[in-house]
């Protein structure tokens, strides 16, 4: 573990990488620069944009799967309506940090 610590510590400007549980001091930067590039992505209207495309597909499709069903009988609940709505927003958010993280991966080389 020591190995780990001492390896994470001494992380140079160009190398952004840090997946130890609890981090060190010298890791808050890497942690909060990678936060707030997912930020900025996600309020970027093209990374917006492509992860509603995104998830009105994927939703669609699992939404389908799962209550297609009960859509074509006329038998859904309020509850699974509720349900279909998360179904759109996981795709959403999973695509935005996606980017996030792939852009953050590219800054840091």
């Amino acid at each position: 573990m020591q190995h780990i610590l001492h390896a994470v510590e001494n992380l140079n400007s160009t190398q952004k990488r840090c997946s130890v549980a609890s981090l060190p001091k010298s890791c808050e930067f890497i942690v909060t620069t990678k936060l707030n590039t997912i930020c900025k992505c996600a309020t970027n209207p093209v990374t917006l944009k492509r992860s509603a495309k995104i998830s009105l597909f994927v939703g669609t499709v699992i939404g389908l799967i799962n209550y297609g069903d009960h859509l074509v009988s006329g038998t859904i609940t309020q509850t699974e309506w509720l349900k279909i709505l998360l179904t759109y927003l996981v795709p959403f958010c999973v695509a935005t940090y996606a980017e996030g993280c792939a852009v953050f991966e590219i800054e840091g080389r």
